[in-house]
């Protein structure tokens, strides 16, 4: 069986776990808003926070991008 992987920029990562963290947000309905599992969006937001997300090689982040992942 293979896996049908779906793949998410680096900016709807952003804003998924920006929405997520939100304080009236819940991130189960969050990730169904948005498209990722809750496992995986509970992931963005564990390594943005702790500082071991990498965005995808190649790619600079923006000045808004690097603000978002600092915080």
């Amino acid at each position: 069986m293979t896996r049908s992987g779906r793949h998410f920029t680096d900016e709807s990562k952003y804003e998924a776990v920006r929405l997520a963290e939100q304080s009236d947000s819940n991130v189960s309905r969050m990730a169904q808003d948005s498209g990722p599992d809750p496992s995986v969006l509970r992931r963005w937001i564990g390594q943005m926070r702790d500082g071991t997300w990498e965005p995808a090689t190649g790619k600079p982040l923006s000045p808004m991008q690097f603000e978002a992942a600092a915080c």
